[in-house]
């Protein structure tokens, strides 16, 4: 199969969910929905196998397992490509074995809705392939009191250079949730977090706002910047997420250990940091790590344990 095959698949798919969007009548959106939802698991699995053959990886004579190695090739790249990822696993549950009715396909689309924007913008920058061209037709519904507000917030997020020179707090947080927000076709984050200590409660939630994919599996750090927005003649402070990386407590560890009988301490080591570093860079959660192929595992625990004297969080 080669790369022009590949291709001319992906425009096929894409072809097909992009005439559903352009034939949207009122009150259809629906009946759109499980039309496209349709097509996109075999939308992806192309894309999936695009990615696959450009990182060198040999195709073979059976089209499906080319499908099955380009699947777990993909589940083995982690960061900017986790998103593939996630995607995989919700059409696999919500398109494989279900005929959707349309009042379910509609949820689903505007959830996906996201996805289907990212993996544009994807496929853009990394293989300079233009797809989705009409997604924006697609009706979100979104709440037009809040376009204002949401969009001096995106202008203060797309300036960098500010955001990075303003940074004046940072603390350990547990993320609540994650609310994503697109206007004019980019994507930001809406994010709810509370202090990371045991006394927390509702009333000290905090929301910011930032454009970076945020970890909620366990404790962050959040580097944090003020900012001013104008909405309706008014000024509104806002609190934008300049960096962030995980970071687990040491009572977390401490706990977790104790099941297994052992009473050590885990902060302060070359090996949490190096962990920390891995899960903030991969977005993985620790599961995810358990999980993976036992040489996924091996060449993880090998950068875990960079530059350690001990191996006590990796033999925990």
């Amino acid at each position: 199969m080669a790369m022009d095959v590949i291709d001319k698949r992906i425009y096929s798919c894409n072809e097909a969910i992009c005439k559903n969007i352009e034939s949207l009548q009122d009150n259809e959106r629906g009946l759109l929905s499980q039309n496209i939802l349709s097509q996109l698991r075999n939308f992806l699995e192309c894309i999936f196998v695009k990615i696959y053959v450009a990182s060198s990886n040999p195709l073979v004579e059976n089209e499906y397992q080319n499908i099955k190695n380009a699947i777990k090739f993909i589940n083995t790249l982690q960061g900017k490509y986790r998103f593939l990822n996630q995607f995989h696993k919700l059409l696999q549950i919500s398109v494989s074995h279900y005929t959707l009715d349309p009042d379910s396909s509609e949820r689903l689309m505007l959830k996906y809705y996201e996805y289907l924007l990212r993996i544009r913008t994807f496929m853009k920058d990394n293989y300079g392939i233009e797809l989705l061209e009409n997604l924006h037709k697609f009706p979100l519904n979104t709440d037009t009191a809040f376009a204002e507000y949401y969009e001096a917030i995106e202008k203060v997020l797309e300036n960098r250079d500010a955001i990075a020179q303003k940074m004046n707090q940072h603390g350990r947080f547990y993320i609540e949730k994650l609310h994503p927000v697109i206007v004019n076709d980019v994507i930001f984050y809406e994010v709810t977090f509370i202090p990371a200590h045991d006394k927390s409660s509702k009333f000290d939630r905090i929301i910011a706002f930032t454009k970076q994919e945020i970890s909620s599996y366990y404790a962050v750090e959040l580097h944090l910047a003020e900012f001013d927005i104008q909405v309706l003649e008014r000024r509104m402070p806002i609190v934008v997420i300049v960096d962030w990386n995980v970071s687990i407590r040491a009572c977390e560890f401490r706990n977790f250990a104790k099941i297994f009988g052992y009473s050590q301490e885990y902060e302060g080591l070359k090996e949490y940091s190096n962990l920390m570093e891995f899960l903030t860079r991969s977005r993985m959660n620790l599961v995810d790590l358990m999980d993976a192929s036992d040489k996924f595992y091996a060449n993880c625990m090998t950068y875990i344990r960079e530059g350690t004297r001990n191996n006590l969080i990796s033999n925990l």
